[in-house]
């Protein structure tokens, strides 16, 4: 059976329609992501009317593209786009009148096992961390076998340091002092080897990285990361201009994404990550059929 999970986001709002029987081992049958820049549309902790009405409009767009394929309504979360939002439940409450589509704000605890469970189910390694970099946070969970040892949400995702850092100039260097600062005080120790990547950010930067050495792979060195950082500054118009067509509203937050991740090494002291194929989305559907005792 075909599941619609629509994942609301502070950049993008993305559908996935998952098969149930593999959820983890395929890519979705249909894939959809539309940047709607919800965090940035948030003053004094209200998200503006255009910026509700644009969600709404884009769930009944996303309900009618998932009806195409599959008569199973979509499921819908959203993460840190609308917690901690006064007027979040106003929200709620036009999506589901316009649309018809429940939503469940997630806690940023929730949204990290979510992605452990997407991240697990595509690479099955025996111990380390999972790192979920968001628009509006970064979830780092600490796990050892299919056990979970601690979880944490930082208060930092690519859109949030792109507007603090790199929106009127580049402040690379006060950005990664910020991030490693807030790390090592927040992020859980790792009981492994292992730094698994999962969300849009790190693959953006994995493809970055595919372009410039052209060859397709899943893990990503600390020189390799670096590559991309300087590429995007003084790399070659052209091929620059290639690789932002592919990228689209990613390709402006790769230095916030590069920097959230060089740090995590650095703190990890570990000169390799491996990027997941499943994320929070395949991890949040997993977990509704596990409920459901479907799986």
């Amino acid at each position: 059976m075909l599941y619609p999970v629509i994942d609301i986001g502070s950049n993008t709002v993305k559908l996935a329609v998952l098969d149930e029987e593999k959820i983890f081992s395929s890519v979705p049958v249909l894939f959809k992501a539309v940047p709607l820049n919800l965090r940035s549309k948030i003053e004094n902790g209200i998200l503006s009317d255009t910026a509700v009405k644009e969600l709404g409009e884009l769930m009944v767009t996303f309900r009618d593209m998932a009806a195409r394929l599959t008569s199973t309504p979509p499921v819908a979360f959203a993460t840190a786009s609308l917690r901690g939002v006064e007027n979040a439940e106003d929200v709620l409450v036009h999506v589901l009148r316009v649309s018809g589509i429940e939503v469940e704000i997630v806690s940023g605890e929730d949204e990290a096992y979510y992605s452990f469970l997407g991240a697990r189910g595509s690479h099955r390694v025996r111990s380390g961390v999972v790192v979920d970099l968001g628009g509006g946070s970064t979830e780092i969970l600490a796990f050892r076998g299919d056990r979970v040892e601690k979880a944490v949400s930082l208060p930092f995702g690519c859109l949030t340091l792109f507007h603090r850092f790199f929106e009127r100039n580049d402040q690379y260097e006060l950005c990664c002092v910020y991030i490693l600062r807030t790390v090592r005080a927040m992020a859980p120790a790792i009981p492994g080897n292992s730094i698994l990547l999962t969300g849009g950010s790190a693959k953006a930067v994995l493809k970055y990285k595919n372009f410039l050495e052209d060859k397709r792979t899943f893990t990503l060195g600390t020189r390799q990361m670096r590559a991309v950082r300087k590429h995007y500054k003084v790399g070659g118009e052209k091929e620059r201009e290639r690789i932002a067509s592919v990228l689209k509203d990613r390709f402006r937050l790769i230095p916030p994404a590069v920097a959230v991740f060089l740090q995590i090494t650095r703190y990890y002291k570990k000169e390799q990550v491996t990027v997941c194929r499943g994320g929070v989305r395949e991890g949040y559907l997993y977990h509704r059929l596990q409920k459901l005792k479907k799986i």
